[in-house]
């Protein structure tokens, strides 16, 4: 018998943080949330080293898009640690959501991170301008499987 037999098929729900009758408030709070466990998980730690690589390959800051970015917390991270290392990232972020980037414009504004955020469905619309390297973190789950493989 396998040790978690239901994990053999995805089951979709709806998170409540993509509810749009969500409260401000909420929505806020959720992200925050988001932003904690991407702390907790190291995520950028992880995201850095191959950055780091593509720079040295590059022989310049690579161009990076953070897709579903929700807090931009991520970005943020990134030029953090891009920063101690001597080193130097250009960061976009983007995302479905308004809130989501009003949101994460504001957190970068107060660290003092220079970080281009912007509305986009990227189901749906065309990316603006190219980029190095795209990273996508807690956010395919809410896809289907046929969703995220065009999106890869």
């Amino acid at each position: 018998m396998p040790l978690f037999p239901r994990l053999k098929h995805r089951v979709r729900l709806p998170e409540l943080m993509d509810d749009p009758s969500l409260g401000e408030c909420w929505h806020h709070e959720a992200l925050r949330g988001l932003s904690r466990l991407n702390r907790l998980t190291r995520v950028a730690r992880l995201i850095w080293p191959p950055l780091a690589e593509l720079s040295r390959r590059l022989g310049r800051p690579p161009r990076v898009l953070d897709v579903a970015t929700g807090a931009g917390d991520i970005p943020r991270a990134l030029l953090q640690i891009a920063r101690r290392h001597g080193g130097a990232l250009e960061l976009s972020g983007c995302d479905i959501s308004p809130r989501a980037i009003e949101f994460a414009q504001r957190q970068a504004e107060a660290a003092g991170a220079r970080i281009n955020f912007f509305q986009c469905d990227v189901l749906n619309d065309e990316l603006p301008g190219s980029y190095d390297a795209v990273i996508c973190t807690l956010f395919l789950h809410h896809l289907s499987d046929s969703d995220a493989g065009e999106l890869m």
